[in-house]
C-alpha cells in the first residue's frame, strides 16, 4: 500500500514519529505546508500527525481543508503529546477535546491512535510556556479539588523539565494499518 504521512511539529516529537512511520511503511513524508498543496491521489493511506496544544490539534488545518478528498482513502490520524496513552481516561480526554476541535462528520471514518511525544521546557515559545504555566495551575487546583490524576501527576512531575517519552515501538499498530493489516 503507498502511504502518505503529513505532519505538524514545533518542538519535533511528531516530525520524529512521521519519519519512523514514513521508514516502517516505506511512506512519503510531509510537512504540513507541503501537504497542504500535495496530490493525494494515488495514495492508499495518507496518516496526519500533530502535536496537542491546549486543546488543540497542530494538523488540524490539513485535515479540514482536505476533508472531502481523505474521505476517498484509508485515513489515520495519530497525536502526539505529554499525556500518556496507556490511560484510558487520557484518551477519552484527547478524542473528546478532538471532536470539539472539528466540525461535524470530519473525523468520521477516519482510525485515531495516540502517541507520548516530549518537552523540552527550555526551548518552548512565549506563548507555549504561559500555556504550560496556566495548565500546571490548573492541574494543581483540580488535584487540590478532586484528587489526583495520571495527567496532573504527569504535568506536574515533567513541569519545567527536558523529557522524551517518544517511542518507535508505538508506531507498530499505526504502521501495521498503514500497510492495511
Amino acid at each position: 500500500m503507498k502511504t502518505l504521512v503529513v505532519y505538524a511539529s514545533k518542538y519535533g516529537a511528531t516530525e520524529r514519529y512521521a519519519r519512523w512511520l514514513g521508514e516502517e511503511t516505506g511512506g512519503k513524508v510531509l510537512e504540513l505546508r507541503e501537504a497542504l498543496r500535495a496530490d493525494l491521489t494515488g495514495y492508499d493511506t495518507v496518516a496526519v500527525g500533530g502535536g496537542l496544544y491546549a486543546g488543540g490539534f497542530a494538523a488540524a488545518d490539513f485535515l479540514k481543508k482536505r476533508a472531502a478528498e481523505l474521505k476517498q482513502v484509508r485515513t489515520a490520524l495519530f497525536t502526539v503529546g505529554l499525556s500518556d496513552p496507556e490511560d484510558p481516561a487520557n484518551v477519552s480526554h484527547i478524542r473528546s477535546e478532538l471532536e470539539r476541535a472539528f466540525p461535524a462528520g470530519v473525523l468520521s471514518g477516519i482510525r485515531q491512535f495516540h502517541l507520548r511525544g516530549g518537552m523540552d521546557y527550555g526551548k518552548l515559545g512565549p506563548l507555549h510556556r504561559v500555556m504550560m504555566a496556566m495548565f500546571k495551575k490548573m492541574m494543581e487546583k483540580k488535584e487540590r479539588d478532586e484528587g489526583p490524576t495520571a495527567e496532573g501527576r504527569g504535568v506536574l512531575e515533567s513541569y519545567g523539565k527536558c523529557v522524551d517519552f517518544t517511542d518507535r515501538s508505538a508506531l507498530k499498530p499505526l504502521a501495521a494499518y498503514c500497510r492495511g493489516e
